[in-house]
């Protein structure tokens, strides 16, 4: 929303910031400090009724008060992303990465021909960020697992599927066996590599995860060397990201390192320990989490066997 900055007093140690009732309304003079800034560099002001970011590079001293006048009704912010979209997006338009396109062509076959069966598949089977997309992502890589597509989405959308649109459900099915072949059979340095639709904003996105296991131990059978996993993915805000984590059952030990083309904000940061360290002390799991960017020092996927020369050897899916 716009502000007019009406003043801007250097710190005083005892001056606190008086608490206004009421919202955030055009006419409102709104009185904060400034905590900091954006990894853009503008000013973040905290006041009683909010944070914000000012939308300047003008240099402000952390502490300073800062009086703005509101302006204007608040208006749907133009996102801008933390740096320039990485080279790893330049192959996404090429043939290839078609191993979920039926799935988009279903979706799309449904939306028009079964509105219902749409949103049952939307909603109930498809992965998609919340507090039910871990059991979805167990769902769908165990019917991954065993190749069988119908087992997956439902014989009832299969057969919707096939009466709409004859042949699309072949191609579905062929597309989940390789897919399903992919991440069975190991690539060069054994690893495997799975590919998942996540449904985001109306639409099929595609994460790709690679997994490795280590040794055995033999005296009770439990991981020696551990597990390895890379999660893959391109944001639209932050370019690549890459979890890299290293899992020892036996240990209760998980290890992770999250790599970025640039340096995250340090709040996201904060935010991202909190969250593995809470994790962490609920499990019973040790370990340490560590970031690296600028360079991100990118593990990158193998060209899998079992589609050469398709596009799933890239390194990254838009999110």
């Amino acid at each position: 929303f716009p502000v007019t900055v009406m003043r801007i007093d250097p710190p005083s140690p005892g001056v606190t910031t008086p608490t206004p009732g009421g919202g955030i309304a055009p006419g409102l003079n709104l009185t904060g400090t400034v905590s900091g800034m954006t990894v853009q560099g503008q000013p973040i002001v905290q006041t009683p009724q909010t944070a914000l970011a000012l939308g300047t590079l003008a240099p402000a001293q952390d502490g300073a008060r800062v009086v703005l006048r509101v302006d204007g009704q608040p208006a749907l912010p133009q996102l801008t992303r933390l740096g320039p979209l990485p080279a790893t997006l330049h192959g996404l338009a090429q043939p290839g990465l078609q191993a979920l396109d039926s799935l988009d062509e279903a979706m799309n076959v449904l939306a028009t021909a079964d509105p219902a069966r749409f949103q049952q598949v939307a909603q109930a089977t498809l992965p998609q960020p919340g507090p039910r997309l871990t059991a979805q992502l167990l769902f769908f890589l165990a019917a991954l697992k065993g190749g069988d597509f119908t087992s997956w989405a439902g014989e009832n959308t299969a057969r919707a599927i096939e009466h709409e649109r004859p042949g699309l459900l072949n191609r579905l099915i062929g597309d989940f066996q390789m897919m399903s072949k992919l991440s069975d059979e190991p690539q060069t340095g054994d690893w495997r590599i799975a590919l998942i639709p996540l449904w985001v904003d109306e639409e099929i996105k595609r994460l790709r995860l690679m997994y490795r296991g280590g040794g055995r131990d033999e005296e009770d059978g439990e991981d020696e060397d551990g597990t390895r996993f890379v999660l893959d993915v391109i944001l639209s805000l932050i370019g690549r990201v890459q979890i890299d984590g290293l899992a020892k059952r036996k240990a209760r030990k998980l290890d992770i390192i999250v790599r970025t083309e640039l340096p995250l904000p340090d709040d996201m940061r904060t935010e991202i320990m909190q969250i593995y360290t809470q994790a962490g002390t609920l499990l019973g799991l040790g370990g340490q989490l560590a970031f690296q960017a600028a360079p991100g020092n990118f593990i990158e996927a193998p060209e899998p066997d079992a589609v050469r020369g398709a596009a799933l050897s890239t390194p990254g899916l838009m999110v």
